[in-house]
C-alpha cells in the first residue's frame, strides 16, 4: 500500500499483523466504535509511536469497509485519524493518509453532496500536509491526482503538480503516468506518447500490472493521433497478442482505444472483436 511506503523504515510488520488478527475477531458493527484509548494501550509494546499505531489501524479498517455507505464509513475512519493527529499534529504523513482515505471514499460516493464533502476533506488534509512537507514528491503527486480525478481544478493545474512531483522524484511511476494522462486529455498527443514512454517499465507490478497494458493502448492512440500510424499499429498488435493469450487482462482496460484501433486499422477489426468477446466470456 502506498501509504506504508511513506514510512518504509518505520512500519512494524508485527503491529500490522496484530491489528489484522484483532480485527478479524470482531463483528463488523464493532469496528466503527473501537475504544481507541484501549487500542493504544494494548499495542504499546510495538515499535511505533501511538499516532502511527492509530494510522495503521485506520489503514486496516479501510481495507475492511464495504464502501456501501461512503460518508458513514469515512466518519468512522476520520475518527481514528483525528485521534492520531491530536497526538502529533505536525506529522505530514498522518494528514496525507487521511487525504488518501477521503479521496478513495469520494471516488465511490454517488451523492454529489457526499462527494463534495469528501473531496473537501481530502483537499484540506492535503493542503496541511503540503504546508508541513512542501518538498515531498508524494504530496505533489496526490495534489495532481486529486485535481485530475475530482476535477477540483484545470487539467493544466494537475499537470503542474505532477511535473513538480517528477522534479522531486523522477522515479515516481504514478506521477509520470498521470502526467501522460493529462497531456493525452489536453490532446498534446506527441508529448503524451513520449510521456507514456517515460513511465518506468517496472512501475506497476502485481495487482496494478494491468496498468502497463492499458498504457500501451493509450500510447498507441496518442501515436496514431500524432500521425505515427506505424507505431500505433505496432503497439495495438502487441497488446492484442497479450490479450489473446490472457483474455481476462482486457477486462481492466476500457474498450474505447481498441475500438479506435479497429476503425483506424480495419485489418485489426477481427482481432479486436475476438478479444472483446473472449474478455466478456471470461467475466461471465
Amino acid at each position: 500500500m502506498r501509504r506504508n511506503r511513506l514510512r518504509s523504515g518505520l512500519v512494524d510488520r508485527r503491529l500490522v499483523a496484530h491489528i489484522a488478527s484483532d480485527l478479524d475477531l470482531r463483528a463488523d458493527e464493532e469496528l466503527e466504535r473501537l475504544d481507541l484509548g484501549s487500542f493504544v494501550r494494548a499495542t504499546a509494546a510495538y515499535d511505533a509511536p501511538p499516532e502511527e499505531r492509530l494510522r495503521q489501524l485506520a489503514i486496516a479498517l479501510e481495507a475492511r469497509v464495504s464502501f456501501d455507505s461512503p460518508l458513514r464509513e469515512w466518519g468512522a475512519l476520520e475518527r481514528v485519524y483525528a485521534a492520531a493527529i491530536r497526538l502529533e499534529p505536525e506529522d505530514w504523513v498522518l494528514h496525507s493518509s487521511r487525504s488518501i482515505c477521503a479521496s478513495r471514499f469520494a471516488e465511490v460516493a454517488t451523492d454529489p453532496l457526499d462527494v463534495e464533502r469528501l473531496v473537501r476533506a481530502s483537499d484540506g488534509s492535503l493542503r496541511r500536509a503540503l504546508e508541513l512537507a512542501p518538498d515531498a514528491a508524494e504530496l505533489h503527486y496526490l495534489a495532481g491526482y486529486n485535481t485530475y480525478v475530482h476535477r477540483t481544478g484545470s487539467t493544466e493545474d494537475a499537470l503542474g503538480e505532477l511535473e513538480r512531483a517528477i522534479e522531486l522524484d523522477g522515479s515516481h511511476g504514478f506521477a509520470r503516468l498521470y502526467r501522460a494522462h493529462c497531456l493525452h486529455d489536453l490532446e498534446r498527443f506527441e508529448e503524451a506518447a513520449a510521456a507514456y514512454d517515460d513511465v518506468p517499465q517496472g512501475a506497476f507490478r502485481g495487482p496494478t500490472s494491468w496498468r502497463m497494458d492499458l498504457l500501451v493502448e493509450q500510447r498507441a492512440h496518442c501515436r496514431g493521433m500524432a500521425g505515427d500510424l506505424d507505431g500505433a499499429r505496432a503497439d495495438f498488435e502487441r497488446v492484442l497478442t497479450r490479450y489473446e493469450r490472457e483474455p481476462h487482462l482486457a477486462l481492466y482496460a476500457p474498450p474505447r482505444y481498441r475500438r479506435w484501433a479497429a476503425d483506424a486499422f480495419p485489418e485489426l477489426t477481427d482481432r479486436v472483436e475476438a478479444v472483446e468477446a473472449a474478455a466478456t466470456g471470461h467475466s461471465s
